[in-house]
C-alpha cells in the first residue's frame, strides 16, 4: 500500500500504459482488485493503480469537501506519479462519475471503462429498474443477506460470501458522519459536469435489473455521445461484478484491445 498527499493506493505491474481503478461509494479498492487482478495475473503489460477514495478504505482519514475536490486530488496524484503517461480509467458506480470528471483535466486519458455508472447523484431523479432474481439456491435470515438479495440477481452461497467480503464489510467499516454528509450534500459536481467534449472512447457496462442507478440513463447518455458505447448485461443488477463478472472481464478485454497506444 502506497500513499501520496494522503490518498492511498495499491499498484501492480510496470507497463507504460496506466490503468486507474476508481471504486464505488462507500467501498474500497478490494471490490475491483478482486475481479481484475486475476485477469492480469503476472502480466507486466499495464501498470494498474487502485485508488482508495477519500473517507473510504485506507484513505478513510482523508477528507474532501466535494466531488470536485476529490477529482482534483486524484489528478494531483496521477500527475506526480505518471506525468504524461497514457491513462485508461476504470470506474464502478460513483467511481464512474469521478472518471468522467477527470476528462476535463490535463491528464492523458485515452479511454474510460464504466461499470454500472452513477450518472445522476440525485437518487429521486434516477430511472431505475425492478430487481429480478435469476437464480436462488441459498437463503439466510440476516441483515447481510437482506442487503445482498436487494441488489443481486444470483442468490447463491458463493456470491453471498463475495458480497460480504467486497461490499457489505467495506460499507460497514466506512460508515461515518462525514460520508453521510458527503453523500447528502457534496455528492454532485459543482464545477465539473458529466457532459463530454472530445472523442475519448467510453464503454459502459450496465445491468438490466439495476435498481440502484438503472441502465436507461446510461443508455440515453450513450445515445447523446458518439464516442460512448453501452452494453446492457442480462440477469445482472447493480453489482454486476458479482452477478456476471465473466461478462465484465470479457468486455474489458475487448475494450483494451481497441485502445491505441500513445
Amino acid at each position: 500500500m502506497s500513499e501520496y498527499d494522503q490518498l492511498k493506493f495499491q499498484s501492480f505491474g510496470s507497463g507504460r500504459c496506466v490503468l486507474v481503478f476508481l471504486h464505488g461509494f462507500p467501498l474500497n479498492s478490494k471490490s475491483l482488485i478482486n475481479n481484475f487482478e486475476p485477469y492480469f495475473g503476472e502480466s507486466q503489460q499495464f501498470t494498474r493503480v487502485y485508488i482508495d477514495l477519500p473517507g473510504m478504505g485506507k484513505s478513510r482519514n482523508v477528507l474532501s469537501d466535494d466531488s470536485d475536490q476529490t477529482v482534483e486530488m486524484i489528478v494531483k496524484l496521477l500527475q506526480v506519479l505518471f506525468s504524461n503517461r497514457q491513462l485508461i480509467v476504470i470506474g464502478n458506480s460513483y467511481g464512474c462519475y469521478l472518471g468522467i470528471g477527470l476528462l476535463k483535466s490535463s491528464l492523458n486519458i485515452s479511454g474510460l471503462f464504466l461499470i454500472a455508472p452513477m450518472l445522476i447523484p440525485d437518487k429521486d431523479r434516477r430511472n431505475v429498474e425492478h430487481l429480478e432474481h435469476a437464480l436462488v439456491t441459498f437463503r439466510e435470515d440476516s441483515d447481510e443477506y437482506q442487503a445482498f438479495s436487494s441488489t443481486n440477481c444470483f442468490l447463491t452461497k458463493e456470491k453471498f460470501n463475495l458480497f460480504k467480503d467486497v461490499i457489505d464489510t467495506p460499507m460497514r467499516e466506512n460508515q461515518s458522519r462525514y460520508l453521510a454528509r458527503f453523500e447528502k450534500n457534496s455528492y454532485a459536481f459543482v464545477k465539473n459536469n458529466i457532459e463530454i467534449t472530445g472523442d475519448v472512447p467510453i464503454c459502459i457496462i450496465a445491468g438490466l435489473y439495476d435498481n440502484i442507478v438503472g441502465y436507461k440513463d446510461s443508455k440515453k447518455y450513450a445515445q447523446q455521445h458518439e464516442n460512448v458505447n453501452i452494453k446492457v448485461i442480462n440477469n445482472a443488477g447493480h453489482n454486476i461484478l458479482i452477478d456476471r463478472p465473466e461478462c465484465v472481464v470479457s468486455s474489458f478485454r475487448d475494450f483494451l484491445r481497441n485502445i491505441p497506444s500513445r
